[in-house]
C-alpha cells in the first residue's frame, strides 16, 4: 500500500510546487487567463454565464453583454473555485491539482498492475514533463481541466463502449467535453469512428433488449443536442473565418475558403513563428506519427484500441485545425496539446505490454522522459520570462477608483483586468472617431482611456489624467 502511495505523492507535490520552485508567477498576467477570471468572478456575481471581456462587435449585437462563454466548464468551475478562495493566485494550486489527478487516472492506464515502481515513476515523470501539461498547469488557463476531461473521456469510452448502460455515460462524456472545450469533442468522434462496429453492435442490442432503455438513451441524447444548440445561440463571430463562411452565398464559396486557408494553414508547418506553440505541434506531430504508424502495425487487436483513438484524434484535429482555425497565429490551437497527451499513454501503454526485457524497456522509458524534461524545462523557463510583473501598477489601480462591475473603454488593457480582477473591459476598439463615440454612448462605461483627440466631455465624463498619448476619462454620476 505504502508503494501505491509513492507516485501520487510525489506527482502531487510537483505539480504545486514546481513552478513556484522555478519563479513561474502564480497570479494572471495574459490575456486569456485574466478573461476566464474575470468572466468567472462576473458569473459569480451575476448568477449568468457570462464573459467579462467585450468586443465591440459583441456591444453592437448584445448591448454590453457578450454572448454565452463557448468554454463554460472553465468559467463554471473558476467560479466554483473562487467562490471559495477569492484570491486568483489559488487558482494555481486548483490547475495543478487538476493536472494531477489527470495523470493519476491516465497512469493506471499506461502503467499496468504488473509494473514495478520504477516503471511506474517513470511513466508518470514522463505524464509530468508533457511539453505545455506542467507549465499551463502554473497559470490560469485552466488548462489542466480539458486534460482531466479528455482523460476521463477517453477511458471511459474504452471501458465503457459495450455496456448498453454505459452508453448514458458515453453521451454524458462527450457532453461534458464539449462543454470544455468545443474541438474536445474530437475525441468522442474519434473514438466513435476507431470503434463503430462494436458501438453500434451495442445500440442494436439495446434496442432489441432493451427497449425502455433505448427510449431513455434516446431522449438523453436529444437533451444534450439541445443544450449544445442553445449554447451556440446568438453567438456574435469576430470577423474571421466562420464568419466569412456564414456569409458565403454558395457551397462553391464555401469549398473556395476552405481550400485556401487549409493550404495557408499546412503551410506554416514550414516555418518557425512562435515558441513554444511551434515546439508543440513539432512534438504532436512526432507522437502523431509514432501512434499511427503502430496502430497501423498492430491492426484490429485489442490492443491497439488506444493508439488508433489516439491517432485518428490527432488526425482529426490537425485537419479541423487547419480548415477552420484563421491563418494569423493559429499555432495557438491548444486542443492538440491534449492529442500529445493522450498519444503520449497510448505509446506507454504499448511499451509496457511489448515482450521486452527489463532493461530495455526502462531504457525506452528513460529516453522519452529525457526528451519531454527537457522540452517542459525549456517551457517554464520560457512561461517564467512572460510573466514578470508590470514595471508600474495600472493608473486606475494606483488611483484606486475601480470597483466590482466598472467597465473599462481601451484598447488592449488586460492589465487593469489582472490588477482589478472584478471588473470589465471593451477592447480592440474600431478605428474612426464616430464608431468610438457611438460605442461609449452605446456601453457608458465608467472608464475610458482614448486618444485625447476625441473629448468626452459633451457625454458626461471629466478627463482625470492624460500623458503617454492617451486621456483617461471617468464618467460623471
Amino acid at each position: 500500500m505504502t508503494r501505491q502511495l509513492i507516485p501520487p505523492l510525489l506527482l502531487a507535490a510537483a505539480c504545486l510546487a514546481l513552478p513556484a520552485a522555478l519563479g513561474v508567477s502564480r497570479e494572471p498576467r495574459w490575456s486569456d487567463e485574466v478573461s476566464y477570471v474575470s468572466s468567472a468572478f462576473k458569473t459569480a456575481r451575476t448568477g449568468q454565464l457570462r464573459a467579462a471581456t467585450h468586443l465591440p462587435e459583441d456591444l453592437l449585437r448584445h448591448g454590453t453583454e457578450h454572448k454565452p462563454f463557448h468554454m463554460p466548464a472553465y468559467v463554471l468551475t473558476l467560479a466554483a473555485w473562487l467562490t471559495a478562495f477569492p484570491s486568483p493566485g489559488s487558482i494555481a494550486a486548483l490547475n495543478g491539482l487538476l493536472f494531477a489527478a489527470a495523470a493519476l487516472l491516465l497512469l493506471r492506464f499506461c502503467a499496468g498492475r504488473s509494473a514495478s515502481l520504477a516503471e511506474r515513476l517513470l511513466a508518470l515523470a514522463i505524464l509530468l514533463a508533457t511539453p505545455l501539461g506542467l507549465a499551463y498547469a502554473g497559470t490560469a488557463m485552466l488548462e489542466s481541466l480539458a486534460l482531466l476531461v479528455g482523460t476521463a473521456t477517453f477511458l471511459s469510452w474504452r471501458a465503457l463502449r459495450e455496456s448498453p448502460r454505459g452508453l448514458f455515460f458515453l453521451y454524458a462524456t462527450a457532453a461534458l467535453a464539449f462543454l470544455t472545450r468545443e474541438t474536445l469533442l474530437l475525441l468522442p468522434a474519434a473514438a466513435a469512428v476507431v470503434d463503430r462496429r462494436a458501438l453500434l453492435e451495442t445500440h442494436r442490442r439495446l434496442l432489441r433488449e432493451r427497449r425502455a432503455w433505448a427510449l431513455a438513451l434516446g431522449a438523453f441524447a436529444a437533451l444534450l443536442a439541445a443544450l449544445a444548440a442553445a449554447g451556440f445561440q446568438g453567438r456574435a463571430y469576430h470577423p474571421n473565418l466562420l464568419a466569412q463562411l456564414a456569409q458565403a452565398p454558395g457551397l462553391r464559396e464555401v469549398s473556395g475558403l476552405l481550400a485556401e486557408n487549409l493550404v495557408r494553414n499546412a503551410a506554416a508547418f514550414g516555418s518557425w513563428s512562435s515558441f513554444p506553440h511551434d515546439l508543440l505541434y513539432g512534438y504532436g506531430l512526432l507522437v502523431f506519427a509514432a501512434t499511427g504508424l503502430l496502430a497501423l502495425r498492430e491492426g484490429g487487436g485489442a490492443d491497439g484500441w488506444a493508439l488508433r483513438v489516439s491517432a485518428a484524434f490527432s488526425g482529426l484535429s490537425l485537419l479541423a485545425t487547419c480548415l477552420l482555425y484563421d491563418a494569423f497565429d493559429w499555432r495557438g490551437h491548444r486542443v492538440l496539446g491534449i492529442c500529445v497527451w493522450l498519444g503520449t499513454a497510448a505509446l506507454l501503454a504499448r511499451i509496457g505490454a511489448a515482450r521486452l526485457t527489463r532493461r530495455l524497456r526502462l531504457g525506452a522509458l528513460a529516453a522519452i522522459l529525457a526528451l519531454n524534461a527537457a522540452l517542459a524545462l525549456s517551457v517554464l523557463l520560457h512561461f517564467r520570462a512572460l510573466r514578470t510583473p508590470p514595471p508600474r501598477p495600472h493608473v486606475l489601480t494606483a488611483l484606486g477608483l475601480p470597483e466590482p462591475g466598472d467597465l473599462l473603454f481601451s484598447q488592449n488593457d488586460f492589465q487593469f483586468l489582472a490588477e482589478n480582477p472584478r471588473c470589465e473591459l471593451l477592447w480592440s476598439l474600431p478605428e474612426g472617431r464616430e464608431a468610438r463615440l457611438a460605442l461609449v454612448r452605446g456601453a457608458r462605461p465608467r472608464f475610458a482611456i482614448l486618444r485625447p483627440d476625441l473629448d468626452l466631455a459633451p457625454e458626461g465624463y471629466q478627463a482625470l489624467a492624460r500623458g503617454d498619448g492617451t486621456a483617461l476619462w471617468l464618467r460623471q454620476p
